[in-house]
């Protein structure tokens, strides 16, 4: 049986790549519809960096946002938004990960939802582009854990 193993904190899971060296870590970003307490439905972005390790999936999951689902129905510009948050996130975790010699895929290991969210702090920034939120990359090239 395959468990899942997450990181609350960045630097715990860097320490684990370090321990493991995994050949491959797995970077994806997504959204998922959630409806809370009878509420309108909300569309929450995360992305995720997960590689295997033995019997174990070892991972890291960072929230981008969230939005009720009929004002991005209604709003393409605030979708848009997201999509291009999701795809700059994918690009800062793969550049923390570079100085650690992993090569990073895209995909998701889904067998579990783990109930829990890391914090970003030292990869990026929430910097205010006009109406909206951008995110920024505080990762150093040359990251260390």
């Amino acid at each position: 049986m395959t468990r899942i193993v997450g990181f609350l904190k960045r630097p715990d899971f860097l320490r684990e790549i370090e321990r493991e060296a995994p050949a491959v870590v797995r970077i994806q970003a997504y959204h998922r519809l959630r409806r809370h307490d009878g509420s309108l439905p909300e569309e929450e972005f995360f992305v995720e960096a997960a590689f295997a390790a033995a019997d174990e999936i070892r991972m890291v999951r960072f929230r981008l946002g969230s939005e009720r689902h009929d004002i991005l129905e209604d709003d393409p510009d605030r979708r848009e938004e997201f999509r291009r948050r999701m795809a700059e996130a994918e690009r800062i975790l793969a550049l923390a990960l570079a100085p650690y010699g992993v090569e990073t895929r895209p995909g998701l290991f889904v067998k579990e939802d783990p109930p829990f969210e890391t914090d970003p702090t030292g990869l990026w920034r929430w910097e205010q582009a006009g109406p909206s939120l951008r995110l920024v990359p505080e990762v150093p090239v040359e990251a260390s854990p």
